[in-house]
C-alpha cells in the first residue's frame, strides 16, 4: 500500500546519467531538460525507465501519444496528470504538535509543440482547483486556468545546436529535478512547478558542453508589474565522459516589490552541481548555492544551500532514493538540515508512483522538528 500511494512528475530526472544521457535536449524539447518529451525521449522512457513485466519491452508505440497515437514529425503532444496525498506534523520542544494534511490536485496539463523548419512554437495549458498564482492565466469559481510554460523558438546551426527563444519557461540554474519542494529549488526560486519567468535565451547543447543563459523581464503573469523579478541567468554544463557531468550556474534578479518580505530586493545565487554515475544502478548528483540578498531593511546578508542525493534502482524501474539537505538563509542566524528517503517504481507504461519521507531540522530556540509524508501518483500522456 505504501508504494502504490507515490509517484512524481516524469519531466525532469538527472539520473538519466546513468543510461548515458548527460543531454537533455536529446529527450526533451526544452535544452536543458523537463516538460515535453520527444519521441526518442518517450521511446527511451518505455525502454529503460520502467518495469517490463514480459521478456522484454514492446518493438513498436514506443514514441507515440498515449501509446498508440502517431503523431507526424513536426507535431508533439503531451499530457501530465500528477495527485498526491500530503501529512505533516511539526514540533517545538515545550509547545504542542501541529500536523496538517489534505489531498493535492498538483497537476493536469496538455502540452505541445510545432515545428516548421527551423521554427518552434512551445506551449501548455492546465487546470488547478487550488491557486497556482505564479502560473494563473484566468480564475473563475470552479477552479483556475495555468500556463506553466509558452515559448517561440528558432534552432540555429549546422547541427541545430543552438536555439533561441522567448516567452516563459524555466529558470537556467543547477540541476532540474523534479523536487521542487528540495531547498536547492525553493531558496533560489528556480523549481519547475510554477516558477518559470518571462524573458529571452539562447542555449547551446553539443559535444560535451550543455549551457543556456537567459534574460529575464519577469512573469508577466502576476500583476501588478512591481512583483515582477528582472535580471539574468545561466549555468554551463561539462560532460568529459558520457556518465559524468559538472557544471556552474547563477542568478541575479530585482524585484521593486518582494512578495515575500514586501519590499525591494535584489537576490544572488552562485553554485555548483554534478552528476556521477560510478556503476549503472548508482547515480550520484549534488548542488551547493551561495545566496546573496540585498533588501532595504530585511535580507541583507549572505547564506548557502545544498542538496546531495544517491539514486540507486537494484530493478529496472524501481528507485530508492536517499538525499541530505542544509540551508542558511541570508539574515538568519541558524542553519536547517533535512533527510528525504523515497521510493519510485515506473510500474506502468506512462504511470509511475513515489513516496517520501521527509524530516527537517529547523533553526529556534528551541529547534523544530517535522515530519512529512508525500505520497504522489502520476500518469504521463
Amino acid at each position: 500500500m505504501a508504494v502504490m500511494l507515490g509517484a512524481s512528475r516524469a519531466e525532469a530526472h538527472p539520473w538519466m546519467i546513468r543510461h548515458a544521457a548527460s543531454h537533455c535536449g536529446t529527450c526533451h524539447a526544452d535544452p536543458s531538460g523537463s516538460g515535453l518529451l520527444t519521441p526518442f525521449g518517450r521511446e527511451r522512457a518505455e525502454a529503460v525507465m520502467r518495469t517490463h513485466w514480459g521478456e522484454g519491452p514492446p518493438e513498436k508505440g514506443l514514441g507515440n501519444f498515449l501509446g498508440f497515437v502517431a503523431t507526424p514529425e513536426w507535431l508533439l503532444l503531451n499530457g501530465s496528470v500528477r495527485n498526491a496525498y500530503f501529512y505533516t506534523r511539526a514540533k517545538r520542544a515545550g509547545s504542542d504538535a501541529q500536523s496538517d494534511k489534505r489531498f493535492l490536485q498538483m497537476q493536469a496539463d496538455l502540452r505541445a509543440q510545432v515545428t516548421f523548419g527551423r521554427f518552434r512554437a512551445n506551449g501548455g495549458i492546465g487546470f488547478l482547483r487550488q491557486r497556482g498564482e505564479p502560473a494563473v492565466v484566468y480564475g473563475f469559481d470552479g477552479g483556475f486556468i495555468v500556463s506553466r510554460e509558452h515559448w517561440l523558438g528558432v534552432d540555429l546551426g549546422d547541427d541545430r545546436e543552438w536555439l533561441v527563444r522567448a516567452g516563459r519557461f524555466n529558470l537556467p540554474f543547477g540541476l532540474r529535478t523534479n523536487l521542487h519542494t528540495a531547498w536547492v529549488r525553493t531558496s533560489t526560486r528556480t523549481d519547475i512547478n510554477d516558477a518559470q519567468e518571462h524573458g529571452a535565451a539562447v542555449a547551446y547543447d553539443a559535444g560535451m558542453v550543455r549551457a543556456e543563459a537567459m534574460l529575464v523581464v519577469g512573469n508577466l503573469q502576476i500583476k501588478p508589474d512591481v512583483y515582477r523579478e528582472q535580471g539574468a541567468g545561466g549555468y554551463f554544463e561539462l560532460s568529459p565522459t558520457r556518465k559524468f557531468a559538472v557544471g556552474a550556474s547563477a542568478l541575479v534578479l530585482r524585484t521593486t516589490l518582494d512578495p515575500i518580505i514586501t519590499e525591494s530586493l535584489i537576490r544572488h545565487a552562485y553554485g555548483l552541481f554534478a552528476r556521477f554515475s560510478p556503476v549503472r544502478p548508482v547515480v550520484l548528483m549534488a548542488e551547493g548555492d551561495v545566496l546573496v540578498s540585498r533588501g532595504e531593511t530585511l535580507q541583507r546578508g549572505t547564506g548557502s544551500v545544498s542538496m546531495a542525493t544517491v539514486d540507486v534502482e537494484p530493478i529496472q524501474g524501481v528507485h530508492v532514493i536517499v538525499s541530505g539537505e542544509h540551508r542558511k538563509l541570508p539574515a538568519t542566524t541558524g542553519t536547517a538540515y533535512g533527510l528525504w528517503l523515497g521510493a519510485e517504481w515506473f510500474f506502468f507504461a506512462h504511470t509511475d508512483v513515489r513516496f517520501d519521507f521527509i524530516y527537517r531540522s529547523l533553526p529556534g530556540e528551541p529547534r523544530t522538528a517535522s515530519l512529512t509524508l508525500i505520497g504522489q501518483l502520476h500518469v504521463y500522456l
